[in-house]
């Protein structure tokens, strides 16, 4: 008697749950590490007065990333980035004289992510800011100079946005494939060639020192990572 009693019961149809509930029972918060590889291009246009072309290069560099992500869909994710950012411009064309700006860095974006929570490909958008580092700013002059060169090496801040994507690996633990470009934008960087660089003078007023101030005004960059969640 019991079992007829129950067996409507038995045979209902389960309560269905929304695809939202399901990801957060499974799993509300995931947390993902991982390294980076980021091969970028940072450029400055040249000063008022075209007394440079601008400064333009490449800006290899290798890090950690760890992402921190709600529901598999809004997230936050800090990378720590050693990049050497290189620049390179002309001066005196007519005399093929070429400087060149080298300068070890750090790059610690702190971004806000919105992307799809499933699927093999899973695309998101990214903003956010950055602190940039130097360590350090070298220089290499080819041809001559009326007076020395040198280079400041001194942090500075970007706005950041970036268009990305992860691929999720179909077998085994829960790895990823990152892949973002990432455009960034230093707001209180000047193209007057005095905010460019610091000049020192002698008794009679001529210059016997510019030092350049090496905050780049844009970067572009790629970055490709492999990522552990769990």
């Amino acid at each position: 008697m019991l079992a007829l009693l129950l067996a409507p019961f038995a045979s209902a149809e389960p309560i269905p749950v929304t695809a939202l509930e399901a990801v957060a029972k499974v799993s509300p918060v995931k947390v993902g590490v991982g390294g980076v590889f980021q091969g970028g291009s940072p450029f400055t246009a040249g000063p008022s007065g075209d007394l440079l072309t601008g400064l333009q290069g490449m800006s290899p560099g290798f890090g950690l990333s760890a992402d921190v992500r709600a529901l598999g869909i809004v997230g936050v994710e800090i990378d720590a980035i050693r990049s050497n950012d290189t620049g390179f411009t002309t001066f005196g064309a007519e005399d093929g004289e070429s400087l060149e700006v080298r300068q070890p860095s750090w790059h610690v974006p702190v971004l806000l992510k919105l992307g799809l929570p499933s699927g093999p490909v899973r695309p998101n958008v990214q903003l956010g800011a950055q602190l940039i580092v130097p360590t350090e700013s070298m220089l290499d002059v080819q041809g001559t100079s009326p007076f020395a060169l040198a280079a400041d090496a001194s942090p500075y801040m970007t706005w950041t946005a970036g268009l990305g994507a992860e691929i999720a690996l179909p077998f085994g633990p829960d790895i990823r494939l990152p892949i973002a470009y990432r455009a960034a934008f230093d707001t209180p960087s000047s193209r007057a060639a005095g905010a460019r660089a610091l000049y020192a003078l002698d008794p009679d007023s001529r210059v016997v020192l510019s030092e350049s101030t090496t905050e780049w005004r844009y970067h572009g960059a790629l970055t490709v990572g492999l990522a552990y969640w769990f």
